[in-house]
């Protein structure tokens, strides 16, 4: 072999071997982030859709989303994980060589449900809504309680049973059970997790990763129903509204200004900590419950349910059969400098009757549709 044959040997051995240490610094120094598969909730008792059955569908699309985007290249951090979903083996993983865990918090699971009754006949339909927050998390230190959450990807969806203007829908003369309800629930989640990436919080992990810098964070901090004919549809089920709408926003506002938001505090109970500025939340699984801590967020959103109406569209020739009903909704945002923007939206649902007899329709399914469509417009004007 000539001298120039053995330089050429060397050099590419030489390269060679340069970039398998260069691959094995990156992987060295990336960023490591355990998985124990497991579901938590953001409040005790019983959960509304939330099954064993759902759990477990969450837990396997996750795992299964996490390894797809592993192997794409376009996951910010390594998984590193475990078999057990327990608490105790989530806060025994966390060291200097795996400082964070991925934690998913259900925030919203519920159904609205529509009964329509046409003299003697009934006919149901179901929003489905699903509401994740797929946290980040490191252990909790002398300031922290339990764990502190750095930042979240918000996933947010819902889908319609039993409406014939959409998704292909058909007429229901039964309500779902709890049992068709809950695998409806679970189908959307898995489908939401399936479109899930890290892409807007890769950066703040690299921050916190260099500097241990927490991220500047927005979050809803309350959503209010200052409607009174809204408060009357929806009695009984405030709550679950309230947290549906400030869900939906906080999902779009990341998605539309990568800017990082925290679970809306209407969620559950937050326990302020003053001195700290702080907030903390407790969180459940099967295998018991943790005080999860959180930074106060460096921007803050108030959103109100203000108004709802409807009236009948009258066309040119009248029908004793049909009519068309045109519902409206509006939605206002306050910011923490007071200024406040108001949007409405609306939609005609055709009504149909047998001729001398009455139609009933509970409008919760409407106006919930209406009211979430109105907190993605919100969230995307970016302001």
């Amino acid at each position: 072999m000539n001298c120039k044959k053995i330089m050429r040997s060397l050099l590419v051995a030489g390269m060679a071997l340069s970039m398998t240490m260069s691959q094995a610094m990156a992987k060295e120094s990336s960023l490591q982030v355990s998985w124990y598969p497991e579901v938590y909730t953001m409040h005790a008792g019983q959960d509304n859709l939330l099954s064993n059955n759902a759990r477990q569908q969450i837990k396997d699309a996750i795992s299964a989303r996490l390894k797809d985007l592993a192997a794409a290249g376009k996951l910010p951090f390594a998984v590193k994980q475990g078999a057990s979903g327990s608490l105790n083996n989530v806060q025994e993983s966390f060291s200097d060589d795996v400082p964070l865990s991925l934690l998913p918090i259900v925030v919203v699971d519920e159904s609205f449900d529509t009964h329509i009754t046409i003299g003697d006949t009934s006919a149901w339909r179901h929003v489905i809504a699903s509401g994740l927050n797929i946290a980040i998390c490191s252990a909790g230190t002398a300031d922290d309680a339990g764990m502190k959450m750095l930042a979240v990807v918000p996933l947010s969806g819902y889908t319609v049973i039993g409406d014939p203007n959409e998704n292909g829908g058909k007429i229901m003369p039964k309500a779902l059970t709890a049992t068709e309800k809950s695998n409806a629930y679970a189908a959307l989640s898995v489908a939401m997790i399936k479109d899930m990436d890290f892409n807007t919080v890769a950066k703040a992990l690299k921050n916190w990763q260099k500097d241990k810098v927490s991220p500047v964070t927005t979050q809803v901090a309350d959503v209010k129903i200052s409607s009174k004919k809204a408060q009357g549809i929806f009695h009984g089920k405030g709550v679950q509204l309230r947290n549906l709408i400030a869900n939906v926003y906080s999902a779009e506002y990341q998605k539309a200004t990568g800017n990082l938001v925290m679970p809306p505090r209407i969620a559950t109970s937050f326990q302020q900590q003053a001195q700290k500025n702080m907030y903390a939340f407790e969180m459940h699984c099967p295998s018991g419950k943790v005080m999860m801590s959180m930074g106060e967020p460096g921007k803050t959103v108030v959103l109100d349910f203000s108004g709802a109406a409807e009236a009948e569209v009258t066309g040119k020739k009248a029908s004793n059969i049909r009519k068309d009903v045109l519902y409206k909704a509006w939605l206002k945002k306050t910011t923490d400098d007071g200024k406040e923007v108001v949007l409405d939206d609306y939609m005609v649902e055709p009504q149909f009757k047998k001729a001398g007899s009455n139609i009933d329709v509970d409008k919760k399914d409407i106006y919930a549709r209406l009211e979430m469509k109105l907190a993605k417009k919100m969230a995307a004007q970016k302001r």
